[in-house]
């Protein structure tokens, strides 16, 4: 942007003064202070609304992880994960609609985005699960709901999740 040039006579005498005027929107730029941008691992849940009332306290405590965003329905979640591009999807099995959990998983697998995918379990038969193991993700990490409330295994479940590495509750074995 160009500046203006002011010129003006002195009262005094013929003598001429430049002085350059800047514009007030220059200087009420400089004042403003420049938002700062949250660091961290950016997750996006789609859960239920019982378990995101559970779960968000829970993300707030931890430093390294940022929320990018928050699901109300499978077809919410497909969108936000291709806008937002999260690293991590908590994802709930359960989650109401046409499309259940496993479908939606499978849906975000299909983007060209690559998410891990914490999926939050119910209490589930481990003998149950093994019938059911073929409908599961190789690569998904799984947590039961009730764990999930604790904030230490949460935080070591999305760290490794982030990472790349797979993570199964022990008592979920298939």
């Amino acid at each position: 942007m160009a500046r203006r040039v002011i010129r003006r006579r002195r009262p005094s005498g013929s003598r001429v003064i430049r002085r350059a005027a800047r514009p007030a929107a220059a200087e009420a730029v400089r004042a403003a202070p420049q938002p700062v941008e949250p660091t961290g691992t950016p997750i996006l849940m789609a859960t239920t609304n019982t378990m995101r009332n559970q779960i968000v306290p829970k993300l707030s405590v931890m430093d390294d992880i940022v929320l990018s965003g928050l699901a109300d329905s499978p077809e919410t979640a497909i969108k936000m994960l291709v806008q937002e591009h999260p690293e991590v999807v908590i994802l709930d099995m359960d989650f109401g609609g046409p499309l259940i959990g496993l479908d939606t998983a499978k849906l975000m697998q299909k983007t060209r985005i690559r998410a891990a995918i914490v999926m939050l379990v119910s209490e589930l038969d481990p003998e149950e699960m093994k019938s059911n193991a073929r409908l599961f993700g190789s690569s998904w990490s799984y947590v039961k709901k009730t764990t999930a409330g604790k904030v230490d295994v949460l935080q070591m479940v999305l760290k490794s999740a982030s990472r790349g590495v797979q993570w199964i509750e022990p008592s979920l074995t298939r």
